[in-house]
């Protein structure tokens, strides 16, 4: 299957209960996509990416790790705290098998802050009057 612009074609908004794998060469445009025009797809799909990457970088070998965590990068620039939110959850299933490995511990406060970085200093970390519901949520999340 050859990803569209504006879905990731399998599994559009998330609408069916399964996963999506994708041929290397797919999951290479999706994440160029991701990390160059992110808005190409719609919030739930940009979520959807990332915690089918980390679902299946688990169980399948052309899959990796590694994988997941590159097409993750784009969550700097990710504006969407619901994308975010999920994203960060997904990824946690697997930065959780990786963090018990005592050699992985700084690269992983690394990584992280490295992809909250931007967020946090567009919405802080203390509340604000005009925040939105999900903002707070999503602060106390951090």
């Amino acid at each position: 299957a050859v990803v569209s612009t504006q879905s990731t074609g399998g599994n559009s908004l998330a609408r069916g209960f399964y996963r999506v794998n994708y041929d290397s060469e797919n999951w290479d445009k999706i994440i160029d996509l991701l990390h160059n025009s992110h808005t190409v797809f719609h919030e739930v799909d940009r979520m959807k990416i990332i915690d089918d990457l980390t679902s299946i970088s688990q169980v399948v070998e052309d899959v990796g790790i590694t994988l997941a965590l590159e097409a993750s990068l784009y969550l700097r620039n990710e504006e969407s705290l619901y994308a975010l939110t999920g994203s960060l959850t997904s990824l946690s299933r697997i930065i959780g098998k990786l963090a018990v490995v005592e050699e992985y511990g700084e690269e992983i406060n690394s990584f992280f802050l490295h992809i909250l970085e931007p967020v946090v200093n567009r919405i802080g970390l203390e509340p604000k009057p005009d925040d939105e519901f999900k903002t707070g949520l999503f602060r106390g999340e951090i």
